[in-house]
């Protein structure tokens, strides 16, 4: 009796779209059929043999959206996933379809549970939710639903490709314990600055990225002592590891941090780098500084920084000849415009052969 009211349920929306139905009965030659009584007694014999299963209520789900009734679509759906939890497709056009009726704690639990089934679609799952990120009630309600969740991550990435502030992001994010998410802290460092970034917030991006990171944005240069603090680009450090250039933190002397450089090419090259944002106005730059290596002469590095549209501010050579720390200062002034953020650079410069070369540098900083 069931298979027989699903049935007529199923004639009912063969009038809007007779391809689903033949596909939900598994009668292909019915595709090209016009006459409803033929689509009736075929599918009479059919049903009493195959009853309904998951894949079946989806296509009538999908009958019933295209027959313009979305509340029998939906029922549809949820019979689908009663039957196999696992099935992709109907949860997540139940995703869709909360989203679409702004069901918040509906989404997010059709959104976490695609996520854990297939993570492979979570950038599908989070471009879905970017809708809901444009409504503010919305977004705080899905970061309380999705906290503490890596979605909440990728969610957080699509709405910044999507154009969101960095201040909505932020509030997306503010319910998570990211240090609790795998590289949490890190990614939530970098989407956020950028948003702010791309609208020319400068001094909030950096503001955020400290907030983030549960620090303080008191030096001009992050970790200048290199104590290996965490953070990511643009306002962390950059170091860099190839076949020209190996850059490590280390312990210095009385335990405290340094950062070792060693060239082994004879072509100038990048070793560190971090972006700043320096008001506009003079500053002074100040780093230590001690050579290693053959010849031992500091004077192949360099600090330089740089505008961001490449305009050079400064570039101040490492002092000394041997391995004693010696300190190396000077002045610069950043112009009014076209100098929002800033870019701090250690370079190896070009020297006339190819020994290897080290310096070993304990602190950098940029005051007023």
């Amino acid at each position: 009796m069931l298979r027989l009211l699903w049935l007529a349920a199923a004639l009912t929306l063969a009038l809007a779209s007779m391809r689903s139905f033949a596909d939900v009965t598994g009668i292909w030659p019915l595709r090209s059929a016009t006459n409803l009584s033929i689509i009736a007694e075929a599918a009479q014999v059919e049903l009493k043999n195959k009853p309904l299963n998951a894949p079946s209520f989806f296509a009538l789900g999908v009958a019933a959206q295209e027959s313009g009734e979305p509340a029998r679509a939906r029922a549809m759906m949820v019979r689908s996933l009663a039957l196999d939890p696992r099935l992709r497709a109907p949860r997540l056009w139940l995703l869709s379809d909360a989203v679409r009726t702004r069901r918040v704690k509906d989404a997010a639990r059709h959104a976490r549970i695609l996520a854990e089934l297939s993570p492979d679609v979570v950038p599908a799952v989070s471009t879905i939710l970017v809708d809901l990120m444009q409504d503010q009630l919305a977004r705080k309600q899905l970061g309380e639903h999705l906290k503490n969740q890596p979605l909440v991550l990728a969610a957080a990435a699509q709405a910044a490709k999507a154009g969101l502030s960095g201040e909505d992001i932020l509030e997306l994010l503010a319910p998570s314990d990211l240090a609790r998410l795998p590289n949490g802290i890190a990614t939530a460092q970098s989407l956020v600055a950028k948003s702010f970034v791309r609208a020319e917030q400068f001094v909030q991006a950096r503001r955020a990225w400290y907030l983030l990171g549960g620090q303080s944005p008191t030096r001009a240069v992050f970790d200048g002592d290199f104590q290996g603090l965490a953070g990511a680009p643009p306002f962390g450090w950059t170091f860099r590891n190839d076949a020209n250039v190996e850059s490590t933190l280390q312990k210095g002397d009385s335990g405290l941090g340094a950062l070792k450089v060693t060239s082994f090419g004879s072509l100038p090259v990048v070793a560190a780098e971090q972006t700043l944002v320096l008001s506009p106005g003079n500053h002074v730059l100040t780093f230590e500084a001690s050579a290693h290596g053959e010849g031992k002469r500091a004077d192949v590095f360099a600090w330089r920084i740089t505008c961001s549209s490449g305009q050079l501010l400064i570039e101040l050579p490492a002092k000394g000849t041997g391995s004693a720390w010696a300190v190396a200062q000077s002045s610069f002034a950043v112009p009014s415009s076209s100098c929002d953020t800033q870019v701090l650079r250690l370079m190896k410069l070009r020297t006339p052969n190819d020994q290897e070369r080290s310096l070993m540098v304990k602190r950098i900083e940029v005051s007023p």
